[in-house]
């Protein structure tokens, strides 16, 4: 997986970030960021501490690297991670995360949540409507064209007849020599 849900509302009012220095949500960012891209579901293995700590921007040999030192046992405490010889397990990352579902299954479950079971509880969403708008607008445009097409037709048979007129009367002019 490239990218991972990240749900910033939950995690500005946690309590459990809310308890952990800056360094620590940097390792946690970083602990996320690692399960992202293995795609294990949230399990890392061969991830030290140290090693946690220097890619998450922590200064070795500075005081903040003393305050962070420690870490996995906070995020364990916290039960935000479980591990066990070597290998981290992120809780709830699968529920998190959600199943990746290709397009034809979204599609697929978003048909079946609307579907016309003529159930009058059920709320249909909005491009519904401006589907029908649109069918009723095509309707509009074509029984406009049919009459246009009608007029259209009227008009050409009465030209017709004003040129059927003129011609009799050129021919009736020419009969009495006037042309």
């Amino acid at each position: 997986m490239q990218w991972f849900k990240f749900f910033g509302a939950e995690y500005l009012i946690d309590p459990k970030m809310s308890s952990l220095s800056a360094s620590d949500r940097s390792c946690w960012i970083t602990l996320l960021c690692f399960a992202s891209a293995t795609g294990d579901n949230g399990r890392l293995t061969h991830i030290t501490e140290d090693y946690l700590m220097r890619h998450a921007g922590v200064a070795e040999n500075s005081e903040e690297w003393q305050y962070t030192v420690g870490v996995l046992d906070k995020f364990a405490k916290l039960g935000m991670i479980t591990f066990d010889n070597e290998v981290i397990t992120l809780s709830n990352w699968s529920k998190r995360q959600g199943n990746a579902l290709s397009g034809y299954e979204r599609l697929k479950r978003h048909r079946e949540k609307y579907r016309n079971d003529n159930n009058d509880n059920v709320i249909r969403p909005l491009h519904d409507n401006r589907k029908k708008e649109r069918e009723i607008e095509r309707k509009k445009e074509d029984a406009s064209k049919e009459a246009g097409n009608a007029n259209a037709n009227s008009e050409e048979a009465n030209i017709q007849r004003i040129a059927a007129k003129i011609t009799k009367g050129k021919e009736v002019l020419r009969s009495k020599k006037i042309i």
